[in-house]
């Protein structure tokens, strides 16, 4: 139970979730958790595209202006240095950020929307964890270290190590109401492996 509430706590904190972003170059005095919109995203994104667009000479322009154009939509920390710019190495990794950040806001909004009611219809106040569990929108369940299934996990893990070591600390089930149950009759499984940006952790758990 203690390490499910640890886990809820470091994947809802919005301390991390601005580490993440900030390690991704984005500025979060100009940008807060609370401000980011699926509108603005999508407008770094389309401001992202058109200096793609202008990289592979597909239009003409400016490229300055273009990365002027981005770096307004989704503001970056680059000190007292002049802003960088973009070039064609850049833009797939500006885009994995721009997901990311759609996932942060994401997770940020629904941790906000979260709220319990009596029967009375009063507003009551949760324990700040139970909202935070509350606003995933799904049950997680700790493995047993002992179990089958952590033994199982511990041999995938083990087996397919590369260059950089993990080892696995805690395992959770995570139950949806996601009903999967038209695709029980497809063969040729395999167990694949996700990873994926710590910061977008609670918003895969919403969504699926």
């Amino acid at each position: 139970k203690g390490s499910l509430a640890s886990f809820v706590e470091f994947i809802t904190d919005s301390d991390m979730f601005k580490s993440q972003l900030s390690n991704l170059g984005v500025d979060t005095s100009k940008m807060p958790l609370g401000d980011i919109s699926e509108r603005t995203v999508e407008a770094g994104f389309q401001a992202l595209l058109a200096v793609e667009a202008f990289l592979k000479g597909q239009t003409t322009g400016n490229l300055a202006d273009l990365c002027s154009q981005f770096y307004t939509y989704i503001p970056h920390a680059f000190g007292r240095q002049r802003a960088p710019l973009l070039t064609l190495a850049d833009i797939q990794v500006k885009k994995d950020m721009l997901n990311v950040l759609s996932d942060v806001g994401a997770a940020v909004t629904s941790a906000t929307k979260s709220k319990k009611k009596t029967k009375k219809g009063e507003t009551t106040i949760p324990a700040i964890i139970d909202t935070k569990y509350d606003s995933l929108g799904c049950k997680l369940v700790a493995v047993d270290h002992g179990g089958e299934e952590f033994d199982m996990i511990n041999t995938y893990t083990n087996n397919t190590q590369g260059h950089r070591k993990c080892q696995v600390e805690e395992a959770f089930k995570v139950i949806r109401v996601d009903n999967f149950s038209t695709f029980d009759e497809m063969e040729n499984r395999k167990l694949l492996w996700h990873g994926t940006n710590v910061a977008v952790v609670a918003a895969i758990l919403k969504s699926g």
